[in-house]
């Protein structure tokens, strides 16, 4: 059994703690050893739809996975039992049957609903290990069982029973005349940027993406980093980015959503790319509240077990959000965390000074600089010397983001700034591009094709 059994699942302990005499293999949904598990489940849990056990099968990852399936079985099967423990209620019970396959009963959902939430875990699950879900090809298995003790094994489509399910969703609503309301089946919402842009309260014509914006090395005189970022494209209005998407910046939870996101997206991303032979340094922001917090950090923390091993060294953690004053030893703690999973770790920072020489204790390699898009030009000039300076001070790399003009190349420049980012240096991309030599005349010459462009 994957957890202990509440109570309230009606589970007994003896079936919790005992895995399966054939646990180490695969074993057949016909056999004995299988019937016995799901009539024991069934009789001691009396409010579940009678004889029926519903079948998360982890046999399609398998065979898409492949020869690396040995390596990151265990991996997968901790996310398994996370999700499932994320989707099931608290009455709800399941354990792991074989290498391949869950078995679970649902205690308040009909057949339908149960198996759409079974879709909806395999989905998640498809979409963190390799990327992407297609609902017509991941199937759902439920097994009954009849007086006789005979397994009846039903197999769907998960792209079946969305279409059933949108059906009945219009037949309801069709019929204003009725009082019925349908059953209270959860729409099967796997974390596109559709349904995360839902529930994070953006609503009408908006539409949030996932974009990647260059970064410019100055000594080098490289583009070689792309930051990914999530935007918020609305008609008539000028795009939004980053946590600025978000309908209540004080929710916590939507932070590590939006944070969860971004980093799938950026991984499955990189992956591919990776594959076809692309090489860059990928930057990930994450917000400070999503790793203050140890059980949001447990969460987000999860995600880097199934980040690919080759992945890591072209990986960089941006910190967003952290305090003027944050302890060294808090500090240390988040950076410590990241570097498990990347080459390194950097700052971003408003016009407000931080506390530099804490962020070089913690093991933070760059500072960089929020550049005010409303501040008058003084200002921000004042600003980017006084970073300059302190960097310099301090012993830590300074970067700037929000570059936007030739005089700010400028300023940058003098100060010393190693890294770039802004609509100067480029705009945000779907797709991040190959490594290329660019020069500072380069960038002017293309910031003013693109002033000519915008005038014509």
């Amino acid at each position: 059994m994957s957890r202990a059994p509440s109570p309230a699942s009606g589970l007994p302990r003896s079936a919790a703690s005992e895995p399966p005499a054939n646990a180490g293999q695969d074993a057949p949904l016909d056999g004995v050893d299988f019937r016995q598990k799901a009539r024991q489940i069934l009789q001691t849990q009396s409010s579940v739809a009678a004889g029926v056990v519903h079948l998360l099968g982890l046999d399609q990852l398998q065979e898409a996975i492949g020869e690396k399936w040995p390596l990151i079985s265990e991996r997968v099967h901790d996310l398994a039992a996370r999700m499932l423990k994320k989707h099931l209620g608290p009455n709800d019970a399941w354990i792991k049957y074989d290498n391949a396959n869950y078995l679970i009963v649902f205690s308040g959902r009909d057949k339908a609903a149960a198996q759409l939430i079974c879709g909806k875990v395999k989905a998640e699950l498809h979409e963190l290990l390799l990327g992407r879900s297609e609902t017509g090809t991941i199937t759902v298995k439920t097994a009954t069982i009849d007086l006789d003790g005979q397994v009846l094994v039903e197999t769907q489509r998960l792209g079946d029973l969305l279409e059933a399910f949108a059906t009945q969703a219009s037949a309801a609503t069709a019929c204003t005349g009725c009082d019925h309301r349908g059953d209270d089946a959860e729409p099967p919402c796997i974390d596109t940027a559709q349904t995360l842009a839902q529930k994070l309260g953006i609503t009408g014509k908006a539409e949030l993406e996932f974009m990647y914006r260059p970064v410019w090395d100055a000594y080098a005189q490289v583009i070689s980093t792309y930051v990914c970022e999530a935007f918020l494209v609305r008609p008539g209005f000028s795009r939004v980015r980053g946590y600025d998407v978000l309908y209540d910046q004080e929710n916590y939870d939507d932070i590590l959503d939006l944070d969860v996101k971004t980093y799938s997206e950026a991984i499955a991303t990189y992956n591919d790319l990776f594959q076809n032979r692309f090489r860059f340094v990928l930057t990930i922001p994450v917000h400070f509240e999503t790793l203050a917090n140890t059980k949001r950090r447990r969460e987000y923390w999860q995600l880097f077990r199934i980040t690919p091993k080759y992945l890591i060294p072209f990986l960089a953690f941006e910190l967003v959000g952290l305090p003027p004053k944050i302890p060294f030893g808090r500090l240390s703690e988040i950076v410590n965390v990241l570097r498990t999973c990347c080459r390194t770790v950097i700052a971003r920072t408003g016009s407000e000074l931080p506390d530099l020489p804490t962020y070089v204790q913690g093991g933070v390699k760059a500072a960089g600089l929020d550049v005010c898009a409303h501040a008058d030009d003084g200002k921000m000039r004042q600003d980017i010397e006084r970073f300059g300076a302190a960097c310099r001070r301090a012993g830590i790399v300074p970067y700037a983001d929000g570059v936007r003009s030739p005089w700010m190349l400028e300023a940058t420049d003098k100060a010393a700034f190693k890294y770039l980012a802004g609509p100067l240096i480029g705009e945000a991309e779907p797709f991040p591009q190959h490594m290329a030599r660019c020069s500072d005349k380069e960038i002017l010459m293309r910031a003013r094709v693109k002033a000519r462009h915008r005038v014509a």
